[in-house]
């Protein structure tokens, strides 16, 4: 449902190919996918010589986006090594050197600069695998097209996540980058109980999170559990209620 608009000029036949284009967009999704859903506005211009050094900025307003946690990370089909043949089998002429491949190109691309600045205030979701979160806030694009510079953060609006039908709340988190493509994912939920504070962090890439669980003071990890899905030692706990901290580790287990 969205609109993009492109105007401006090119000159194929100029030197260095001078371009001006600005490319506007109104409620446009550049991104959906099973793992992320983007909606957004913006204004960017290309300007100068695509052959020698132009510059695309303007800013980018992020309406919504989603970013899904995969429900299970597979590993692509595995390549065999290189073989290495030893030996001559009878019969069979050596085999002569063939040509040497030519060099590749550098692979460098176009001179261009990025700056472009994303502002996001909220309802940028991360969802999957009991973890639902919204965050906001800005982020730089800089560098070149070939190898962008991303920084800035998205800060935690609210979320929670689900744990073995325990329910918490974050507390505090972000959605950081500090100039990778992909960026770092931190946060913390906690309970309290008899003196003792279980927390739960989540960090890493969104698309492949990984759960930490820890106590202040510091406790063994199913005491941790003990004390913050049932706010009790883990003395106290039914049958039942060991086995619901033992399917919730499991759980978490396959999230990292």
């Amino acid at each position: 449902d969205g609109r993009m608009a492109l105007t401006g000029w090119v000159e194929p036949l100029g030197r260095h190919l001078p371009v001006d284009l600005l490319l506007t967009a109104t409620g446009a999704q550049p991104i959906a996918s099973d793992l992320a859903r983007v909606t957004l506005d913006t204004e960017l211009r290309l300007a100068g010589l695509v052959g020698a050094g132009a510059t695309l900025s303007g800013p980018v307003r992020i309406r919504r986006a989603e970013l899904r946690i995969p429900d299970r990370i597979g590993g692509g089909p595995r390549s065999l090594a290189p073989v290495i043949e030893r030996g001559q089998p009878r019969g069979r002429p050596a085999a002569s050197p063939g040509p040497r491949a030519a060099s590749a190109p550098s692979g460098d691309g176009p001179p261009i600069t990025l700056a472009v600045d994303v502002s996001a205030p909220r309802a940028v979701f991360v969802r999957g695998r009991g973890l639902e979160a919204e965050l906001g806030g800005d982020v730089s694009v800089r560098g070149r097209l070939t190898a962008p510079e991303i920084t800035g953060a998205l800060e935690l609006r609210r979320g929670e996540i689900t744990l073995a039908g325990k329910r918490l709340e974050f507390e505090r988190g972000r959605l950081a980058w500090d100039g990778a493509l992909l960026p770092d994912l931190a946060l913390r939920a906690s309970s309290s109980s008899g003196g003792y504070t279980a927390r739960v962090d989540v960090t890493g890439p969104p698309t492949a999170p990984e759960i930490v669980f820890s106590s202040v003071p510091e406790l063994p990890q199913d005491e941790v559990l003990a004390r913050l899905f049932f706010d009790r030692p883990l003395r106290e706990l039914s049958a039942f209620e060991l086995a619901t901290i033992a399917a919730g580790a499991a759980g978490t287990a396959g999230m990292a």
